[in-house]
């Protein structure tokens, strides 16, 4: 009895696993990643790298994410080329 109680979802959950259900995410396109102040979100490989030398551009300057970016080899690279929703607050 217990056992069949613990396996019937409960209301408002997801069935299958038992979880809250996931909201609808925005979609963008022609769009290499988007930052929104907190967390920085890439959909592939190289949007990924776009996304962490925008990431390095935040933390040590353009000048350095340029470096890194040479250093790759990577010649993709185009500055501020994601979404960038909010501007985060100058890091320390």
């Amino acid at each position: 009895m217990a056992d069949s109680m613990a396996r019937r979802p409960r209301r408002g959950l997801a069935p299958s696993t038992g979880c809250a259900p996931l909201r609808r995410a925005p979609s963008f396109t022609n769009t290499r990643f988007v930052h929104n102040g907190t967390i920085i979100t890439a959909a592939g490989i190289s949007a990924g790298i776009d996304g962490s030398l925008h990431l390095v551009s935040r933390l040590l300057g353009s000048d350095a994410a340029a470096d890194v970016a040479r250093y790759m080899e990577y010649d993709n690279w185009k500055p501020n080329s994601g979404l960038i929703v909010a501007r985060p607050a100058a890091l320390p």
